[in-house]
């Protein structure tokens, strides 16, 4: 259940429409709007409310309905405004503005000079032939609902959201905290430490750059010819269900990052110095290396239940021992016609540390586009699974299906892997080597 206003940030004086997307068809409805001291503004009992506020002030939204013997209740905020004054090219902002037209400006066109303002463009659009909305240093700053020319900053200032904008520039300096959701962003800068969140948006034609920073996410977004760059202890940063085409996605010196139900085209991953890294449910296909694992050290990784379809190599595993992977599992994944591999696994020293599983994986149909290609050791990569490690890696190799590939389904040197067992290949020319297969 969401609840919306229109107009989203209205004035004194006008009239507001408060409805709610719901699932199912409920047979009661009750809203109770109250200021922030607890009294009651207004309540109705109808699928839609209206009311006109006299007063600005953040108001509380409260809607319970019932279907049968389920109960819901959902909140929701609305900025009332007090009626804003018409807002020039030059200005400097002191209070919540709501644009009536369009500002086509020299310089900058709008400047925030207050804490907490909302900047609602009503479907208009700002532009200025130096920035659309200079460089903001406020907390709470709110952009809504139009266009943006010329750009717009965000300086230390936190709190600050842009929702349901179009802007050519986007640009963030120093730590700030910002949401930015239902919009369509041209160029993405940053290098900051941050806590970004990122909904329902499409970036076009840059990198964002996250340093620092935890607990944020991207939701939902379509990166194209773009990609993003976690670094400098970005920690438990969340990618869900998002696009990512002819970009990619790097880790380095980051943690505890999770990363499923995305969709991966001509777009590597790469992670390097970054543990405890969960990739799940995503598909990589189109790509050189889809995914590279290269690193001293990445440990405790989860590769789990992705597809890798039509890539160069699907998984690249070049680290300098094995060591430097202890705890990572690679389970229940699906390689499907990779030219050369669908995983390579390289590694010059042997593991003392935590156990690194393969197990559960689908190989098919992998290595028939190979080109010549050699392992570090010399040996032909174009198969199934490709092992390049020393004796005695503490690399347990079980339950994994083969079938197609180009030459071993699963190839390792005698005594270098641990076979689990429970390995099958069918159709495979050369079988399996290291590890015996059903």
């Amino acid at each position: 259940m969401s609840i919306s206003a229109d107009p989203p940030t209205p004035q004194t004086g006008q009239q507001v429409s408060i409805t709610a997307e719901v699932t199912g068809l409920p047979n009661s409805w009750k809203w109770t709007v109250t200021k922030a001291d607890g009294t009651v503004e207004t309540q109705g009992n109808k699928a839609k409310l209206s009311h006109v506020f006299t007063s600005p002030a953040i108001y509380i939204i409260q809607l319970t309905i019932n279907a049968g013997d389920t109960q819901d209740t959902q909140n929701a905020t609305l900025t009332v405004i007090p009626v804003a004054p018409t807002a020039r090219c030059g200005d400097t902002l002191t209070t919540s503005v709501v644009l009536t037209s369009d500002l086509i400006c020299e310089g900058v066109a709008l400047t925030i000079g207050a804490d907490d303002l909302v900047v609602d463009l009503n479907g208009h659009t700002v532009k200025g032939s130096s920035a659309g909305i200079g460089t903001n240093r406020h907390p709470g700053t709110k952009i809504r609902n139009g266009t943006v020319r010329g750009g717009v900053g965000f300086d230390t200032s936190p709190f600050g959201l842009v929702d349901n904008v179009t802007i050519d520039t986007l640009t963030l300096y120093g730590s700030p905290s910002l949401t930015v959701k239902n919009s369509d962003v041209g160029k993405f800068k940053s290098r900051m430490s941050a806590n970004l969140s990122v909904v329902h948006t499409r970036i076009t034609g840059s990198v964002v750059e996250v340093q620092g920073g935890s607990a944020g996410f991207f939701n939902d977004c379509d990166f194209v010819d773009s990609g993003i760059s976690f670094s400098i202890e970005a920690s438990r940063y969340t990618l869900t269900n998002n696009r990512f085409t002819n970009g990619g996605l790097s880790f380095s010196q980051s943690s505890g990052a999770s990363i499923t139900e995305n969709r991966f085209s001509n777009s590597p991953v790469r992670v390097d110095t970054s543990g405890s890294t969960t990739l799940k449910d995503n598909v990589f296909s189109d790509a050189s290396t889809a995914l590279l694992i290269a690193s001293p050290m990445s440990r405790h990784d989860l590769i789990d239940h992705n597809t890798f379809n039509g890539n160069a190599i699907g998984l690249d595993i070049y680290v300098p021992t094995v060591d430097s992977l202890g705890g990572m599992r690679i389970t229940n994944n699906t390689f499907t016609n990779n030219d050369q591999a669908g995983i390579m696994f390289h590694a010059r020293g042997a593991s003392k540390a935590e156990l690194v599983t393969v197990s559960g994986n689908r190989f098919n149909s992998n290595g028939k586009r190979s080109g010549g290609k050699l392992d570090p050791s010399g040996r032909p990569v174009n198969d199934g699974a490709h092992f390049d490690v020393p004796q005695a890696s503490n690399i347990e190799v079980s339950k994994n299906i083969s079938q197609d590939n180009a030459d071993y389904g699963i190839e390792a040197q005698p005594s270098t892997v641990i076979d689990g067992g429970g390995n099958t290949s069918t159709r495979d020319p050369s079988g399996c080597l290291g590890v015996a297969c059903g």
